[in-house]
Formats: C-alpha cells, structure tokens, sequence
C-alpha cells in the first residue's frame, strides 16, 4: 500500500456516503481506527494521519447540504484509548464503551451511551426472549428458571452463546433418537422370529424400502412430525449453561464501571446509561 492511501480510504468511505446518503457511517472498534495520538511504535505515524484526516472529515460534515443526511457511528469497549478530540463537545461522532450510541438533536453527535451487561433478572429475561423467539421450546421449559442459573456478569454474547449450545444439545439428542429410531425399525409382525435383528428385519421390507435404510432416506421418506421436530429442554439449557463461563471476569467488570464513572465525570454528564 502506498504512503497516504490509508488516509484515502478514509476520504473515500466520507465520500461514498454523502453520495449515498441518507446514510449512517459505522465504525466498529472504534479504538482501533482512531487511537491516541503521538504513541510510540507507530511506524511512520500511518495511525496519526488516519486520525487527523478523521477528524478533518468530522469537522467537515457541520455544513453544508450534502452533510445534513449523513450520520457517523462509533463503538469501542476502550474509549480510553480513543484520541481525546474524539471526545470533545461538537465533534460530530459519537464514542461508546460498549456497542451501540443514541443519537442527540441537532448537528452535534457528541453523545455517549454506556451499554452495560442486564444487570437484573427482568433484563436478562428481556434478552432470552429475544434470542428463543424462534425456537421450538419444551412446554416444561421455565425460562425464568434459566435466568435464576446465570450470573449477572453475563453479557448478551454470553446468552447468544447460551441460546446457541442448548440448540445444539437439543439438535444432538434428536439425532441420536432418530438413529435409534432407525437402528430398532421393526415392521408388523410379519417375522416375529427376528424381531431382534434390525438389520434383517429392514432387508425383509426391501421390496417397499431400500436396504439399508439411511438416515436422509429416512428423514425425506419415513419419518413422523416428532422425528423431526426439535424441542428445547430445561435439561439442554441447564447443560450448556454448565459447560458456559461468562466471557466478562468481576474484574473486567470493575474496570468498565470506573470507565463508566471517569468519562461520565469527564464530558459533563453527556454519557447517557442503558443495558443491552
């Protein structure tokens, strides 16, 4: 890559998106794009440039027609490490620890919004609701005995996460039952003599189904609404829950709620709060 064409890139994401617009600019890992600058170790001051023309093009999208429908996103989980214009009243970008910022009225994005992990069993419920819409639960399933199991230092990848291995114990346990399924398949008692041997018992129905019987054979041609149908168990949950540690230590949490505070502190109340 040649020198400058990094600052070109950025010019030409600004660009593409007033020729866009209405349009929203996201940057994710906001820290990453626009770090503090004058750090050591950065080789020919590439990151420095980047920011400079980072904000030169913020700066730039306060007037101006083909500004006024173009908005600009940031995340970051270290707004620590964020260049400190980026947090100055009027800039027009927002700055967040955690994920997604609310927009302020006006020309001025200088809002920030912490987004902490549910830090109540409504809230986590909130969130478990949002991720099993679409599956299949077990009529036995007590959704707020799973939430009553998961610590508060959970955040929403963490019940993705959750959500995503009970799936995948239902998915197995239904696998298994389909493949004993098809391994003790006994016809009417027309061999009752074998009815212990599945194997025979399947080439004595070759004449209506092949031998051996597959399970995609079986799937696409035999099976029952309840061979297919996958149920989520208050038994899946509470295995993947045990096999899930949360991927925020104490610690960690600490440290975002001191960050909390000092930016808090810092940009004079402009950092709103709010859970995932």
């Amino acid at each position: 890559m040649y020198i400058g064409e990094s600052e070109a890139n950025v010019r030409r994401v600004f660009q593409r998106a007033r020729a866009a617009r209405p349009c929203v600019i996201f940057f994710d890992e906001l820290d990453s794009v626009a770090p503090k600058r004058g750090n050591h170790g950065d080789s020919g001051g590439v990151m420095d440039r980047i920011v400079s023309q980072l904000l030169s093009e913020l700066d730039g999208m306060s007037t101006g027609a083909e500004h006024s429908d173009v908005f600009v996103i940031g995340a970051t989980n270290r707004p620590d490490l964020l260049d400190p214009a980026l947090l100055r009243p009027g800039r027009y970008v927002h700055n967040t620890n955690q994920l997604t910022p609310k927009e302020s009225p006006g020309d001025r994005f200088d809002r920030m919004l912490y987004l902490g992990v549910p830090d109540s069993n409504e809230a986590q419920m909130n969130v478990l609701r949002a991720l099993t819409r679409k599956f299949r639960l077990h009529p036995a399933l007590s959704l707020h005995q799973v939430v009553s199991k998961c610590p508060f230092n959970f955040t929403g990848a963490d019940f993705y996460a959750l959500c995503s291995d009970a799936m995948l114990v239902a998915m197995s346990r239904q696998a298994e039952q389909v493949d004993k399924t098809i391994s003790e398949f006994i016809l009417p008692p027309i061999l009752p003599v074998l009815s212990d041997n599945a194997a025979l018992l399947n080439q004595a129905r070759s004449s209506t189904h092949p031998f051996p019987i597959t399970p995609h054979y079986f799937l696409s041609e035999m099976a029952l609404e309840r061979d297919v149908q996958v149920l989520v168990t208050q038994h899946d949950f509470d295995l993947a829950l045990s096999q899930l540690k949360p991927s925020v230590t104490e610690s960690e949490m600490q440290h975002y709620a001191h960050i909390e505070k000092l930016f808090s502190s810092d940009v004079g109340g402009r950092m709103n709060t709010d859970v995932e």
